[in-house]
C-alpha cells in the first residue's frame, strides 16, 4: 500500500491500521522528519518526493518492479491525478 501525505492524521491512522493487519506501507512525504513520523507509526518504508524528482521509480524499486496494490491520496481536490 502506498499512502501519500502519510504524516497528516488520515495518513498516520492508516499506516497504524495497514501494520495492524500486516500490510507493507510505503509513506511518500515531504520531509525527512515527516518520513521519520511514519516509520514510528509503523510504515514499511518511506519516499521523500521532494528530494526525489523520480520518487515513482524508488516505488517500483521497493516492490521488485510490482508497484503497489492500493493507494491513498487524502489530499484530493487540484492535486489529485
Amino acid at each position: 500500500m502506498l499512502v501519500h501525505a502519510a504524516a497528516s492524521g488520515v495518513g498516520t491512522a492508516v499506516i497504524q491500521l495497514a501494520a495492524l493487519f500486516g500490510i507493507k506501507t510505503i509513506a511518500v512525504s515531504s520531509s525527512i522528519d515527516k518520513l521519520e513520523v511514519c516509520t514510528k507509526f509503523g510504515a514499511t518504508a518511506t519516499v521523500n518526493y521532494k528530494e526525489n524528482a523520480e520518487w515513482e521509480k524508488q516505488v517500483l524499486a521497493l516492490t521488485n518492479g510490482k508497484g503497489v496494490d492500493v493507494i491513498l491520496d487524502p489530499v484530493g481536490g487540484q492535486n489529485a491525478a
